[in-house]
C-alpha cells in the first residue's frame, strides 16, 4: 500500500511586534477643586487697590486645591494668567507666580488665573499714578 503522507499541523502564526505593542498610557489631567490668587501669604480679596506709581511691581502666586501629587511645580505650565487692561499694567508670568508692573495710569483691571477648568478673578485697582 501507499504510505500516508505525514500530517503536518498548521504553523502557529505569531503577530508582528508592531501589532502587539500598546499605545502609551496618557498622563491623566489632575482634577482640582479650585485655584486661588495669593498676595504674600494671604488669599487676595475680590477687589483690591494698590497705591503704586509707574514701574512699581507686585508679585502674586496661584495655589490649587487639592495640591497635585507632584506639587505646584508639576502643573506650573498649566496655569494661565491674564489681565484685562494692559494700559494700566503689564503681566509677566513664571509658572505659579506672576508679576504685575503698573504703568502709572490710574484705573482698574481684572486679573485672572485659570487651571484645569477652574478660574479665580479679582479686580485690581491702582491709585498711585496719574488719571487717564
Amino acid at each position: 500500500g501507499c504510505a500516508a503522507a505525514p500530517r503536518s499541523s498548521p504553523a502557529a502564526v505569531s503577530p508582528s511586534p508592531a501589532a502587539v505593542s500598546a499605545a502609551p498610557t496618557p498622563t491623566p489631567t489632575p482634577s482640582i477643586d479650585n485655584v486661588n490668587i495669593y498676595y504674600g501669604g494671604s488669599e487676595m480679596s475680590n477687589d483690591v487697590t494698590f497705591n503704586l506709581a509707574d514701574g512699581n511691581t507686585v508679585t502674586l502666586t496661584a495655589q490649587v486645591w487639592p495640591i497635585p501629587e507632584g506639587g505646584m511645580e508639576s502643573i506650573a505650565g498649566d496655569l494661565q494668567w491674564s489681565i484685562s487692561n494692559p494700559d494700566i499694567a503689564t503681566l509677566s508670568t513664571d509658572g505659579s507666580s506672576c508679576t504685575i508692573t503698573f504703568t502709572g495710569v490710574n484705573g482698574s483691571f481684572d486679573l485672572s488665573v485659570s487651571c484645569y477648568g477652574r478660574t479665580d478673578t479679582c479686580i485690581v485697582r491702582t491709585r498711585g499714578g496719574t488719571d487717564a
